[in-house]
């Protein structure tokens, strides 16, 4: 299984961060740390398996077993406000993630730079 770190800095508007591809880096951006509250948080910093999305919202990937929340996903978005605790992630940098994991589950480490 693929393993990849996401890189964060926490601003009082939002989180911004990255992830480490083979050969590039995807930017990430999220909701503001506001104690993995449903709907106003990114995730909490930790190890998870993220699965390729068939059937959510957004059909990318989903993060099914953040604590205390659900239907967190990684899918397009370009400002805070397209998520409500989901990792936001450009449309070129989603193909891009999901040529490199092939489709495949993988394990994103989250923590802060």
């Amino acid at each position: 299984m693929k393993e990849y770190t996401l890189l964060r800095t926490y601003e009082a508007d939002r989180t911004i961060g990255y992830i480490e591809l083979f050969d590039s880096s995807i930017d990430t951006l999220e909701l503001p740390w506001n104690d993995n509250k449903v709907g106003l948080s990114c995730i909490p910093e930790g190890e998870y398996i993220v699965k390729r999305d068939k059937h959510g919202k957004h059909t990318w990937f989903n993060i099914p077993q953040v604590h205390g929340r659900t239907f967190i996903e990684i899918h397009e978005g370009h400002k805070p406000s397209h998520s409500q605790g989901c990792i936001l992630l450009d449309i070129v940098d989603l193909q891009n993630l999901m040529l490199d994991t092939k489709g495949e589950s993988f394990r994103l480490i989250i923590k802060s730079c």
